[in-house]
């Protein structure tokens, strides 16, 4: 079990320095958080009030914003540094499922959606 030891087969060192062990970490919590949501994510709409139209302008509105949202926000890396940018991608993405919790119109829904789809695309 070399990957364990901490060296690669034909160099010695760190497999994994510590940057990518939180890579790692961040991409899993990530794709878990998704992984919990998505099932019961129409199911929370409907009972927010919204008929299956209103589910789709949600969802269709979050697929839009996070496509129109990804061209402009490429360059802020270069310019403001990517830990910075992915912090604010972090907090950005965070705070759009957290406003759910208070969202009950269509408007509040879109506004989270919003900044979960500029989380998304920084």
């Amino acid at each position: 079990m070399w990957w364990l030891s901490g060296s690669t087969r034909n160099s010695p060192g760190k497999y994994f320095p510590k940057t990518e062990y939180v890579y790692y970490l961040v991409g899993s919590l990530f794709t878990a958080s998704i992984s919990f949501i998505m099932p019961v994510y129409a199911v929370f709409l409907i009972e927010r009030g919204l008929d299956y139209k209103g589910v789709a302008l949600v969802d269709g509105f979050y697929m839009t914003t996070s496509a129109l949202l990804d061209y402009p926000t490429e360059g802020l890396a270069d310019g403001y540094g990517r830990g910075r940018i992915t912090a604010l991608a972090c907090l950005s993405f965070g705070l759009g499922p957290l406003s759910y919790s208070f969202s009950r119109t269509l408007p509040q829904l879109l506004l989270s959606e919003l900044l979960a789809a500029l989380g998304l695309a920084l």
